[in-house]
């Protein structure tokens, strides 16, 4: 199987390395509508097996087959309001088979984007006038990131950002 015939119908259109470990991937579908998701919830990115690997990755051993896509799910980290993109915070695996791969691609580069979306850490169950805090770790960052974007917020005194039924607060504590 060739790269072409790998159906690579996502494109890079903004990478931003927070860390030489942890960044940002906003990517648009080629030629096709982004699904509809919910905040919390998770696509699958891909690459050839044949796709360059990072420079600060380990060798792979032994090699991916180069006429394979790797997938990975990744939650979505970019509000649900909008169609036009989705946002991906990717942390650098340096033994792995995909992040490093990702973290090798530039502006304009093709993946894979599953056109499925999946996942059960939404809000949907959360009964309306109750409080949540979502703290998060690295995984998780993008997941409490997305339900903070996607809900339509005002803000009241020092408490920070509240919903008029509901509270979210989303904090990263580095461990």
């Amino acid at each position: 199987m060739k790269m072409a015939e790998l159906n690579l119908n996502a494109i890079v259109v903004q990478k931003h390395e927070l860390t030489p470990r942890l960044m940002i991937l906003r990517i648009v579908a080629n030629a096709w509508q982004l699904p509809d998701f919910c905040p919390g919830q998770f696509a699958v990115l891909g690459l050839p097996g044949a796709a360059q690997r990072y420079m600060l990755s380990e060798p792979e051993m032994p090699p991916a087959d180069p006429h394979k896509l790797i997938r990975r799910a990744y939650s979505i980290a970019s509000s649900s309001l909008t169609r036009e993109y989705m946002d991906f915070y990717v942390g650098l695996v340096t033994s792995g088979a995909l992040t490093p791969r990702l973290f090798n691609l530039d502006i304009g580069d093709r993946l894979w984007l599953s056109p499925k979306i999946a996942g059960l850490f939404t809000l949907d169950d959360v009964p309306e006038g109750k409080n949540v805090v979502l703290i998060a770790g690295q995984a998780t960052l993008a997941g409490c990131r997305t339900c903070g974007a996607s809900a339509s917020w005002r803000t009241r005194g020092a408490f920070g950002p509240r919903r008029t039924t509901r509270t979210y607060s989303c904090a990263a504590i580095p461990l």
